[in-house]
C-alpha cells in the first residue's frame, strides 16, 4: 500500500473509532442508568426517577414532582440528557436522595442488596464485550 492511501485509511480508521467510542460512552451510560434505575425499589417511585445523567459534573437536586418519577422519566431525561455528550466529557449518574444508600444495603425487600453494583457490573460487560474497530473495515490486506 502506498504511504499516502496508508495515512488516508489510517485517519478514517482514527475518525472511526473515535465515534465508536463514543457511541460505546452514551450507550453504556444507558445500560447503566436504565439497569439501575429498573433495579431501584419501588414505593412511589421517586428513587427511580431521581438517578439523573449530567455531563460534566454530579447531577444536583432530586426528581420532586410525581410526573418525574419512575422509570420513564428518568430515561427520557438521562436519553436528552446524553444527545449532549462530547468527545472525551465525563457523564455523572447520581442520585441525591438520602434514602438511597439503605435502600442499596437491602433496606426494601423489594430489591436485592447491591442494585448499583450490578447496574455499574452490567456497564462494565457492555465495555469488555464491545468491539471499536471490526476487521473487515481496517481493509489493509487490499
Amino acid at each position: 500500500m502506498k504511504p499516502d492511501k496508508f495515512a488516508k485509511r489510517m485517519t478514517a480508521l482514527a475518525k472511526m473509532f473515535e465515534a465508536n467510542v463514543n457511541d460505546l460512552v452514551v450507550k453504556t451510560a444507558l445500560t447503566v442508568h436504565s439497569t439501575v434505575v429498573l433495579g431501584t425499589p419501588v414505593a412511589t417511585g421517586r428513587a427511580r426517577g431521581s438517578w439523573l445523567v449530567e455531563l460534566g459534573k454530579p447531577a444536583e437536586g432530586t426528581a420532586d414532582s410525581p410526573q418525574d418519577f419512575g422509570f420513564g422519566p428518568a430515561f427520557d431525561k438521562a436519553r436528552q440528557k446524553l444527545r449532549g455528550y462530547k468527545p472525551g466529557g465525563e457523564v455523572h449518574l447520581t442520585n441525591n436522595l438520602p434514602y438511597i444508600k439503605p435502600l442499596n444495603e437491602g433496606h426494601s425487600k423489594q430489591a436485592p442488596i447491591g442494585f448499583v453494583e450490578e447496574a455499574i457490573a452490567a456497564g462494565t460487560k457492555q465495555v469488555k464485550g464491545a468491539k471499536l474497530l471490526d476487521s473487515r473495515t481496517v481493509g489493509f490486506g487490499e
